[in-house]
């Protein structure tokens, strides 16, 4: 063995090694890490892992370019860690093409994760309305408070009568897989590593993919392999009726949705509107009860993003996952419209946060036939992320449903 394949095989066993006891969690002293650190640096600038179970050499190559880890750790089994000051897929991808070995993968930095999981929030109607976000291991019991305990006015030295709440069924939050296998192609990632706005529109184009579809899950899923959907939820507040084939809805409809919350002496801490954009062209046209639109009256109002607003003083969002081709009696056009008085008891349980990996040797099915990767010049990413939804007081909600245009 030469002197120089000595020298890299030693460096290599050291970041093993470092790379060990890192994933045990075991302190390793500044000096030993600064040292084992020193040896692998050049300039650089790029932090990798060589794929577990890569040779020695291997190893020692990639170790060489690797400056410094900067605090971070291992990715997870089997793929690589890029990272790269500023983020993004394209300099992720950038760092695979000039460093990692056969397994051909690698883990996109958590600050572009995170990155995209705020345009995902960013996008989604029922993120955007506010719900409590809690986390959750493998399961969180929501309890529902069916009847509230009660209090009264006693004379003196009297007994205190007792009095218990009553717990409706318990929501349970079980996370659930939401996941996207994004193919990208190689050579609009190198321009993307040197355009910003390219870079950008990669990852706002996955933030709305995994949005619209956490959106028609919490909106409609009938639980299972996902989410159980506000429609699929029972024990909602009832919304005025719109006939057996529905039709426009109108100024009292919405009022009256509004008044059945507050019979239900429903608390107004995070009240709100969800429908269809194509509903919010419906509202433009109804009238108050003077006659005058909605607009006019100031009773509809638009936000600068033009998907949102208010309506009757509250905040609205609109979102293309509410359908507007449902079968009601003999029409076919139908939608339907979500209003609550304190979207908080909306509740969404994460399990994971968002993981973002890529590979350039990966295979995928498209229309049933296996796409290679690397032979059609391909990063295929693949975006994770766990969680449930569930309604904690299901009596705060209520779903307008029949709206025509």
């Amino acid at each position: 063995m030469s002197e120089l394949a000595a020298v890299m095989k030693k460096i290599s066993a050291d970041l093993a090694d470092l790379k060990s006891r890192d994933e045990r969690g075991e302190k390793v002293p500044e000096a030993t890490r600064e040292a084992i650190l020193a040896a692998a640096k050049n300039t650089r600038g790029e932090t990798k892992f060589a794929p577990q179970g890569a040779s020695a050499e291997h190893q020692a190559a990639v170790a060489a370019r690797a400056p410094d880890l900067g605090g971070a750790r291992p990715a997870a089994k089997g793929f690589a860690l890029a990272d790269k000051a500023g983020g993004g897929l394209a300099p992720a991808m950038k760092a695979l093409a000039e460093g990692t070995g056969s397994a051909g993968g690698f883990l996109v930095p958590a600050e572009t994760s995170a990155e995209i999981v705020g345009a995902l929030r960013a996008r989604s109607a029922i993120f955007q309305m506010g719900p409590r976000v809690v986390p959750v291991e493998k399961s969180l019991a929501v309890v529902r408070l069916s009847t509230g305990a009660s209090a009264s006015y006693v004379a003196e030295n009297a007994a205190i009568p007792p009095s218990e709440p009553t717990f409706a069924e318990e929501a349970l939050l079980q996370p659930k897989e939401l996941a996207a296998l994004v193919p990208v192609s190689n050579r609009l990632l190198r321009d993307a590593a040197q355009s910003p706005s390219l870079d950008e529109a990669l990852r706002m184009d996955l933030a709305d993919i995994l949005a619209l579809r956490a959106d028609l899950a919490f909106l409609e899923g009938p639980g299972g392999t996902e989410p159980r959907g506000i429609r699929s939820t029972p024990g909602l507040t009832p919304a005025p009726s719109l006939g057996v084939n529905g039709r426009t809805p109108t100024y009292d409809d919405l009022k009256d949705m509004v008044a059945n919350l507050r019979l239900a002496n429903a608390p107004f801490a995070k009240p709100g509107w969800v429908f269809n954009p194509r509903t919010l062209n419906t509202l433009d046209k109804v009238k108050d009860s003077t006659g005058r639109y909605l607009g006019e009256s100031g009773l509809l109002t638009y936000d600068a993003s033009g998907g949102g607003g208010t309506l009757l003083g509250f905040p609205f969002r609109t979102t293309t996952q509410v359908p507007v081709n449902i079968a009601t009696g003999t029409s076919t056009d139908t939608s339907f419209v979500v209003f609550s008085s304190d979207w908080a008891e909306a509740w969404i349980g994460e399990n994971q946060a968002l993981v973002i990996e890529g590979s350039s040797e990966a295979a995928y099915q498209q229309a049933g036939t296996w796409v290679s990767a690397w032979q059609n010049r391909q990063t295929v990413f693949r975006a994770v992320m766990t969680h449930d939804f569930a309604l904690r007081r299901p009596s705060l909600f209520s779903v307008l449903t029949g709206v025509r245009p």
